[in-house]
């Protein structure tokens, strides 16, 4: 399991575990198998494709495009989700 803290400028790609208690400046792909626990903040939008999970118990700026991943959202979600997209 990947764990950061702090600020991340630019665009993320999870591919494994990954838990941040940070900011991203950018958007974030979680792609098949990635997992992320997002505590912190993500100042963009967020694209789970199929077989991707996010836990969401922080801040989300943008839109999430869930294309057959697995939400969970207890945080919050400035925008909205769109499926399949």
């Amino acid at each position: 399991m990947r764990t950061e803290e702090g600020n991340i400028e630019g665009d993320v790609t999870v591919d494994g575990t990954f838990k941040l208690h940070g900011i991203i400046d950018g958007n974030i792909t979680i792609v098949s198998g990635g997992i992320l626990d997002l505590f912190g903040t993500c100042r963009g939008n967020v694209l789970v494709e199929k077989d991707g999970a996010l836990n969401l118990h922080g801040i989300v700026d943008g839109d999430i495009f869930d294309q057959g991943g697995k939400l969970d959202i207890s945080g919050t979600l400035r925008g909205s989700v769109k499926e399949g997209e």
